[in-house]
């Protein structure tokens, strides 16, 4: 980075290489998967829209995104929810639920 800037590399062009960047290789450890048709991409870079288009046109796949600032807080409202179920099957085998 510090030698794009030396070398007078606009910022905005630094911020797509490393965006690219992130994106192949995600898309190489997404293939070795053997992703599903349909798969949902989370986390605070999804915010970045062109690389939420690149991992779509890169696995050739239509990808869910959730749009505005809300991919940096799926996961955490995934487990949210999970923590949730896990509490009310607690609370149905042992009995009375507890406040915590």
């Amino acid at each position: 980075v510090i030698n794009h800037l030396s070398n007078s590399v606009p910022p905005e062009d630094i911020m797509y290489g490393a965006a690219m960047s992130l994106t192949k290789r995600s898309v190489q450890l997404l293939k070795r998967l053997n992703v599903e048709p349909q798969v949902t991409l989370v986390g605070g870079i999804m915010r970045w829209s062109v690389v939420a288009k690149a991992i779509k046109e890169e696995l050739k796949l239509d990808a869910n995104v959730a749009e505005g600032d809300m991919p940096q807080f799926t996961a955490a409202l995934g487990c949210a929810i999970l923590g949730h179920i896990r509490l009310r099957k607690i609370g149905e085998v042992g009995g009375e639920r507890k406040a915590a």
